[in-house]
């Protein structure tokens, strides 16, 4: 529920009648004071506590708003960029261990020394490379 209202004097301490205007001590029963069925002075027939109770959620709904607006989208780019940022590591990671197993792989599997293991993955990765040389445009980057 409310806070305000867990906060709210007890009916034995008198509240004052308006800004600026003392409190007369008499705990008296004027417009303001913590009577749960009277009218303000607006005349609608309205209580003091459902007046505070619109004018509160009426704030909240305003904080609430301009909350999701302004830090929703803050927070969601800040969770993608973290998430992508792990996400990087760990396939960098698994690049890594994937070309050390796969080297060592060959090491055993080619007669001779480790160089034998490093010409073919090296022939390997540059064939990769000149494969996707091959499917560039040149057209499309264009010089300043």
């Amino acid at each position: 529920m409310n806070s305000w209202r867990k906060r709210r004097r007890s009916p034995s301490k008198p509240r004052s009648k308006g800004p600026g205007s003392p409190s007369t001590g008499s705990g008296g029963t004027g417009p303001n004071e913590t009577g749960a069925g009277k009218t303000g002075q607006s005349g609608t027939g309205e209580s003091l506590d459902d007046r505070i109770d619109a004018a509160v959620a009426r704030f909240t709904d305003a904080v609430e708003t301009v909350r999701a607006r302004t830090s929703g989208p803050l927070i969601t780019a800040a969770r993608a960029v973290v998430y992508g940022l792990v996400i990087f590591s760990g396939v960098i990671g698994v690049v890594v261990l994937v070309t050390i197993a796969a080297i060592r792989a060959l090491d055993i599997a080619v007669p001779g020394d480790v160089w034998s293991a490093h010409l073919i993955g090296s022939g390997i990765a540059g064939g990769g490379g000149a494969w996707a040389w091959s499917k560039r445009r040149p057209g499309a980057r264009k010089r300043a």
